[in-house]
């Protein structure tokens, strides 16, 4: 939080994600007495941040869907990480009140190296845009890997093709 309220003095504010699993955001206390408490802490504007839920599949979908409808209810946006790591993703993706998908990097390279056929992909991230939900293809490496998440009808992506990840 400190590398944002550096960026905030100087007029450059950016989002701040950060990781949380499906048990952490199930459980009340945590979400209220934690994360929301912490981020009022250090004064971060709830609509900077973030929660970049790390998986769906591990707890109780009503418990998730409550701890993400809280966080959603002050203005914090919800992503899904490594999206498509875990066929259980897929059968929560239009349960969770999330802005963000962030498409994992084995899914995508997959489709890079031609060892699936594209359109699933095209077809989940046109899915995605007709719900005003944000995609983000993680693993972009190489330029090859742009122009496939170009293809893919992708608009945001992350990877060493841009820098290395920073501390």
């Amino acid at each position: 939080m400190g590398f944002w309220k550096a960026l905030e003095r100087d007029g450059r504010s950016q989002s701040v994600s950060i990781n949380c699993s499906s048990a952490m955001l199930s459980d009340p206390d945590f979400v209220q007495n934690n994360l929301i408490a912490a981020i009022r802490s250090h004064r971060v504007p709830f609509r900077d941040v973030i929660i970049e839920l790390t998986d769906v599949g591990e707890t109780g979908l009503e418990a998730l869907k409550e701890g993400a409808g809280r966080l959603a209810a002050t203005g914090i946006r919800i992503s899904i990480d490594d999206f498509g790591r875990d066929i259980r993703d897929y059968d929560r993706i239009s349960e969770l009140p999330f802005k963000e998908l962030k498409l994992d990097k084995t899914l995508f390279w997959t489709c890079a190296q031609s060892k699936m056929p594209p359109l699933p992909l095209r077809e989940l991230i046109a899915y995605c845009e007709a719900g005003k939900i944000n995609v983000v293809v993680e693993g972009i490496e190489t330029a090859k890997h742009r122009a496939v998440a170009k293809l893919l009808g992708a608009h945001q992506g992350q990877g060493f093709f841009w820098g290395r990840a920073m501390p």
